[in-house]
């Protein structure tokens, strides 16, 4: 029974990154149109300054209700509890929704300046003007994600992992045959319609289901709704950490030319396209069974689901970061240098990429410890954590960016949630008497030590691939994929030699079945 819900689990965890692997995939397509159609220069730095003073903001918020609403969920759904605090909930978080949209159309020339500050003139009111046109989003990405909360909560993972294919259509469409006549304003009118086309995608089956109780009135003294409101505030906060990051990354990059704030934009979501894909589809399912594990008082599991999701995020994310940096170039100069996107552009978003993938491993380690200080009731230390990142960021900001120029700014994020991660990672382990430390760092260990032999082997590689396929989008392509292959093939590989227990058992169950077979 236990192995038929680890394999039920693996299975959905591997859907789930299959769907969101798809979904990236044509994100980059449609960022890669955005990159041909814009640039990197004037009105991309416009456009991408916009979005992350608003619809990323937004998605911070969206998280952050989702990942509060699931416990509430799947508590409601255990114990079977009315159904008016959800409802209340649901009421609640519509009216914030608009109440804060408001606020924020007032208060947006303040915002931009105060974000924007290298901006002036046209620029700056073009950027005042879109952060206006985008803010009604934050009531449909308030209810998408709560709609995928719920959904998730129920274990219903494949339509939220689909969302993200109707807003993308909408994109191509707007860029193939309307940007040349509405320009970026139309962009930003396009960007907040695919947010409401997200929410209507989901509609239809959180209403058959009954997964949110509609109901006209909000019981503000019920508890669930104010277990939502206690732990809403700091849990945006912590979602938004990256995102503030970004944005104090911007500011630093606003100083330094045109160009340069859509270097970060197109490094960053060239990132996180990737990091999220693993991350999150991980968690996604993990993050339910979690609090199915802590209402059950079941803490041994707990604790060993945390290990194990963490060894799991290592085995994943250090290869690839490593792969990625040395791939980086291609990978970019592939998906982008095209139209108005020159080589200059390639080499600042390839700066930026690779100071931001270097601490991919940090980002999926926070985000799997903070859903298991949620479960555990625990708030103050994620958000505690999430402030000190914020903080070195902007010293170290301050400290590179003088010495270092455009460099200086994705690498002091890099260093800053390294040291979030280490810090995080120290608390979490001093919760437990028992947490199986000697598990993680063998772990720890032979990942590094089958990354080196990778990495090194790939690297070598490359010095004779360069010359011998040169520089063209063929060559490219050529150099990713061999990299990609033997970089696989060669990790795995190493890992098996190594015994590393979680690979090890995989490619045990593999052989045996192959010699049953041939038996």
């Amino acid at each position: 029974m236990v192995r038929n819900k680890k394999d039920s689990s693996l299975n959905m965890i591997v859907v789930i990154i299959g769907l969101t692997l798809i979904g990236k995939v044509v994100g980059l397509l449609r960022d890669t149109f955005i990159g041909y159609k814009l640039g990197a220069d004037f009105e991309s730095d416009v456009f991408f300054m916009t979005l992350s003073l608003t619809t990323s903001v937004f998605l911070g918020i969206g998280s952050a209700i989702a990942t509060n609403i699931i416990p509430i969920f799947v508590r409601y759904r255990k114990n079977q509890e009315d159904t008016k605090g959800i409802s209340s909930i649901f009421n609640a978080v519509v009216l914030l929704s608009l109440v804060m949209g408001i606020a924020y159309y007032i208060a947006a020339p303040w915002i931009v300046k105060l974000f924007a500050t290298g901006y002036t003139g046209e620029k700056l009111e073009m950027t005042i003007q879109m952060t206006r046109i985008m803010i009604p989003s934050i009531l449909f990405i308030s209810l998408t994600y709560l709609f995928v909360g719920a959904m998730q909560a129920h274990e219903k993972f494949i339509l939220p992992a689909m969302i993200s294919f109707p807003y993308n259509i909408l994109f191509f469409i707007y860029l193939a045959i309307g940007i040349e006549t509405n320009g970026i304003a139309g962009l930003a009118l396009i960007t907040m319609i695919g947010w409401l086309l997200q929410m209507i995608v989901l509609a239809p089956s959180v209403i058959k289901h009954k997964l949110v109780p509609l109901m006209g009135h909000i019981d503000f003294k019920h508890p669930a709704l104010k277990h939502f409101f206690i732990g809403i505030i700091p849990i945006i906060l912590v979602t938004l950490t990256h995102q503030f990051n970004i944005v104090i990354d911007n500011k630093a990059a606003s100083f330094l030319g045109d160009g340069n704030v859509s270097a970060i934009y197109y490094g960053n979501m060239l990132f996180k396209a990737i990091v999220t894909t693993t991350v999150y589809g991980i968690t996604a399912v993990m993050f339910p069974k979690f609090n199915e594990k802590f209402l059950d008082e079941n803490h041994e599991g707990l604790y060993q689901s945390v290990i194990n999701v963490l060894r799991s995020v290592l085995l994943l994310l250090i290869p690839m970061s490593i792969g990625l940096i040395l791939t980086g170039p291609y990978v970019i100069a592939l998906i982008f240098e095209r139209g108005v996107f020159d080589a200059s552009g390639t080499i600042a978003t390839t700066i930026a990429f690779t100071g931001y993938t270097s601490f991919m491993i940090a980002f999926g380690f926070i985000d799997v410890l903070n859903k298991a200080y949620y479960t555990l009731g625990i708030r103050r230390i994620p958000l505690l954590i999430g402030g000190f990142i914020i903080l070195v960021n902007i010293g170290l900001n301050n400290l590179l960016v003088g010495k270092y120029g455009f460099a200086g700014i994705a690498n002091g994020t890099s260093i800053a949630f390294y040291c979030g991660a280490v810090l995080s990672f120290f608390l979490f382990s001093r919760q437990f008497n028992s947490f199986p430390l000697h598990r993680f760092f063998n772990t720890l260990f032979k990942t590094l030590m089958a990354t080196a032999v990778m990495g090194g082997s790939v690297y070598l590689l490359n010095q004779y691939l360069n010359p011998m396929l040169g520089v063209s989008t063929k060559g490219n392509l050529a150099i990713i994929g061999i990299d990609i292959t033997l970089g696989m093939v060669i990790y795995g590989l190493t890992l098996i030699l190594l015994k590393e227990q979680l690979i090890y058992n995989i490619y045990k169950q593999i052989r045996d079945k192959f010699k049953q077979k041939h038996a």
